[in-house]
């Protein structure tokens, strides 16, 4: 079963995409704001995960796949 986090995750994350999509095909562009603020918006979720769940791996791991990509 998705619990609520789990779904203002994706919820989140689709709507920013959705967003993006949608400017990209209007202007050929995305705008930085909305990229910058998507990767803000995924290192703030990933902390409060690691608050509410008290482990630290979402944060680190967050910070992991941003280094690699």
């Amino acid at each position: 079963m998705i619990n609520l986090f789990t779904t203002i995750v994706f919820s989140l994350s689709f709507i920013g995409l959705l967003i993006g999509s949608i400017i990209d095909i209007k202007t050929r562009e995305v705008p930085d704001v909305l990229t910058f603020g998507l990767i803000a918006t995924g290192f703030c979720l990933a902390l409060v995960a690691s608050i509410v769940y008290t482990d630290v791996s979402y944060i680190i791991n967050s910070l992991l796949g941003f280094m690699l990509c």
